[in-house]
């Protein structure tokens, strides 16, 4: 009867730590960022040449203005106007590569301090052009590399943007 308990409490352990341990192959977080998700709108824009753009704004606090990541898409926004895509990853390099990455990454810390990612990369796991999407993002910043799960409340109600 003692050894089937303590084979009981091994197997418990087991298993326990089996489980604790799998939780560390999840999405890393960095600098010890919430584990929370993100919420973030869709809306549309214009890309620096006037032409159509897709806006996505990410905040941590939706009842704080800051601090607020933004992506800028200007190419491959066919993806935007499909029903549903999946897995598709979207990665820009330097604010003054911004045109030749068909799209833009800033960040804002408060209302007058703001930064461009040397590199920011955004995965839509899912992408609703009707409802919500879901993915995760990453940014490198100057002192900070910053990365977390998000999800759209869905797109903004406004028509598209008359650009030029």
């Amino acid at each position: 009867m003692k050894r089937a308990f303590i084979l009981s409490l091994i197997s418990i352990g087991s298993v326990a730590t089996f489980l604790g341990g799998c939780t560390t192959f999840a999405k890393p977080q960095a600098n010890n960022q919430s584990t929370s998700t993100a919420t973030g709108t869709l809306s549309y824009s214009c890309a620096p040449w006037d032409g159509a753009a897709i806006q996505l704004d990410i905040q941590n606090n939706t009842h704080q203005p800051f601090p607020k990541l933004t992506f800028n898409f200007y190419n491959q926004l066919e993806n935007f106007r499909k029903p549903a895509v999946k897995n598709i990853r979207y990665r820009f390099v330097a604010e003054t590569e911004s045109l030749k990455n068909g799209g833009a990454a800033f960040y804002k810390e408060s209302a007058s301090t703001y930064e461009y990612p040397a590199v920011a990369e955004v995965t839509f796991e899912t992408l609703s052009n009707t409802g919500v999407s879901t993915g995760y993002y990453k940014i490198k910043l100057k002192n900070k590399t910053i990365e977390s799960q998000f999800k759209t409340a869905g797109w903004l109600k406004q028509a598209p943007q008359l650009c030029g």
